[in-house]
């Protein structure tokens, strides 16, 4: 039996029809499992590339809002300070004692809000961006708002303090170190050219 098998197989066509039939076979059951496979994989990467691109334009998101946010609570803070130096440095003092009122009351939150923002710039910004912010807020707004309450608190004194040194600071080097600050945070960020 297996001689006669043999020499069946001897033959070429024989052969022939062999290897056609097993390839068919393998070739209809192999070829949609490797494309299963693949399909798969191709699949799985899909998603990690989608999920990757969410999660990067998240990130972009809540990186364009700490620009906003900040740049809003800077310039608020930066605005209702002038207010106070420019009126009193006008001899408006009516429009000069509402200045100060205003700045008094909104002072707190606009100081936390930039102090949120800061916060914020530790996750999602790089550590540059973060230490520029802090030393914006250490160590030139606390100071000036200290300034600004020394200052008027010498008007109410019956002292003649320099308005307009303090209002040529706030509008000059003060509003220049915002900006500086509010550019760098933007590059830092890839968010400005």
């Amino acid at each position: 039996m297996w001689d006669s098998i043999s020499k069946a197989f001897a033959n070429p066509l024989v052969q022939s029809l062999t290897v056609a039939l097993v390839t068919g076979v393998l070739t209809g059951i192999l070829v949609p499992v490797v494309k299963g496979k693949v399909d798969a994989q191709t699949g799985e990467r899909q998603k990690r590339l989608e999920a990757a691109l969410a999660r990067q334009t998240r990130v972009i998101e809540t990186q364009s809002d700490l620009l906003r946010e900040t740049a809003d609570a800077l310039w608020s803070l930066r605005m209702s300070m002038l207010k106070v130096a420019y009126y009193w440095q006008e001899g408006q003092h009516v429009k000069a004692e509402a200045a100060w009122q205003h700045y008094e009351e909104g002072a707190w939150d606009l100081f936390a809000k930039f102090r949120t923002e800061i916060s914020r710039s530790a996750r999602v910004s790089t550590p540059n961006a973060h230490d520029r912010l802090r030393r914006l807020y250490y160590d030139t707004l606390i100071p000036l708002d200290e300034r600004l309450g020394r200052t008027q608190r010498d008007q109410l004194d019956g002292k003649h303090p320099d308005w307009n040194a303090l209002y040529t600071d706030i509008f000059g080097t003060i509003s220049d170190d915002i900006e500086a600050a509010l550019l760098a945070l933007g590059r830092e960020l890839q968010l400005s050219a």
